[in-house]
């Protein structure tokens, strides 16, 4: 797959100063791990966090375009209202899907 790099930047009203670098490296640690957890890292992949008074911004480089399919599984509603006697879908079932 191929590989880009993204920057995120955030405008936001004045910062204090004395925190600045600290959210700053927490924005960018928080969005990198995301982007881990969905599977949009490769191992080269690497953050760099920006902080301005107004601006927290944070470079990620070699990031997926698309991750890999993953099986989801959610619960919609109970079987016994989502199937019928055979085994077919309700109406309930399919407005839901």
């Amino acid at each position: 797959m191929t590989t880009s790099s993204l920057l995120v930047e955030l405008f936001v009203e004045e910062l204090p100063p004395k925190v600045l670098q600290q959210l700053g490296q927490s924005f960018a640690t928080v969005l990198f791990d995301q982007l881990q957890a969905q599977g949009l890292t490769v191992s080269a992949s690497a953050v760099t966090p920006y902080a301005s008074p107004r601006r927290l911004a944070a470079h990620v480089t070699h990031v997926l375009s698309r991750a890999d399919d993953r099986p989801v599984q959610h619960k919609l509603m109970p079987v016994k209202v989502g199937l019928d006697a055979q085994g077919q879908a309700t109406p309930a079932l399919l407005k839901k899907l």
